[in-house]
């Protein structure tokens, strides 16, 4: 195991020890689990989206400062103003009202998942060492 030392808020550090034995085992049960949820759960979500509509969310979530507080509510929000603001569903060639009900039929947790995954590919380091385009990134969910 690989020693580490997160910080965590208040609220978490609260929270964490009425779920878990301590507040350490419940961080450290929290962590390894991550990984698998994450894949678990972007496994659900491959292909109920089309290349167009993963390739909004792409462009939307560029540049977004999410905070983990309020994962899960910015990728609809931003999706509509990127439609609105920016006609994406003109660009990425999609229909916005099917699109939408899409997104609305997300769990939290989905809609969190999908915000990282689209975040990784313009910050993550795995994605910053990578070669591959929007078009190839996006094949991972279709």
């Amino acid at each position: 195991m690989i020693k580490t030392a997160p910080r965590i808020s208040k609220t978490t550090a609260e929270f964490i020890p009425g779920q878990f034995r301590t507040l350490n085992a419940g961080c450290e049960h929290i962590l390894n689990s991550w990984p698998g949820l994450f894949r678990l759960t972007l496994n659900e979500l491959k292909e109920r989206f089309s290349q167009g509509e993963l390739g909004i969310m792409l462009d939307v979530m560029n540049g977004s400062m999410i905070g983990s507080d309020n994962y899960g509510r910015h990728l609809t929000m931003n999706c509509t103003d990127g439609v609105a603001l920016y006609r994406l569903d003109k660009k990425w060639n999609i229909e916005k009202d099917p699109f939408f009900e899409k997104l609305g039929n997300l769990t939290t947790f989905q809609a969190a998942c999908l915000e990282i995954w689209a975040n990784a590919f313009w910050y993550s380091q795995t994605a910053k060492n990578s070669e591959g385009t929007i078009e190839d990134y996006i094949k991972s969910l279709l």
